[in-house]
């Protein structure tokens, strides 16, 4: 009788895992953002990274380096780690650089209310564009 009734239990806690793994996405995994354009809070925190990586730049007494204007985030990913890490690829002007998109990555921490310009650089050329 007790392994009639351990079998149902055991293929339930068999099957939650992969419902929840289905339903939630993977937990450290990347999510796709869409409506990037319209993301009023995306595209402040592209501001802030180009804003971050100006100031950086003035504080390393690289005064000749040209400062880069934000024009928009137009591509846009989260990532759920101790914060909401965010991988963003943002249209810049300026800077004396050839290149006027920029990869940026940004932890935010909304209960600390702070936020941490992780990485920026230019963007590198994808694979699949030729």
């Amino acid at each position: 009788m007790a392994k009639v009734t351990i079998i149902p239990h055991l293929l339930l806690l068999l099957i939650l895992p992969l419902m929840a793994n289905a339903i939630g996405g993977r937990v450290g995994g990347r999510t796709q953002l869409k409506n990037v354009e319209g993301n009023k809070e995306v595209q402040d925190l592209g501001k802030y990274c180009v804003q971050e990586y100006n100031r950086q730049q003035q504080q390393k007494g690289n005064g000749r380096a040209k400062l880069l204007f934000f024009s928009r985030v137009v591509e846009a990913e989260t990532q759920v780690v101790s914060g909401i890490k965010y991988y963003l690829k943002i249209a810049a002007r300026g800077g004396g650089s050839a290149a006027n998109s920029f990869e940026a990555v940004v932890v935010v921490k909304p209960w600390l209310h702070s936020k941490q310009l992780i990485n920026f650089a230019p963007s590198t050329p994808s694979k699949n564009t030729k």
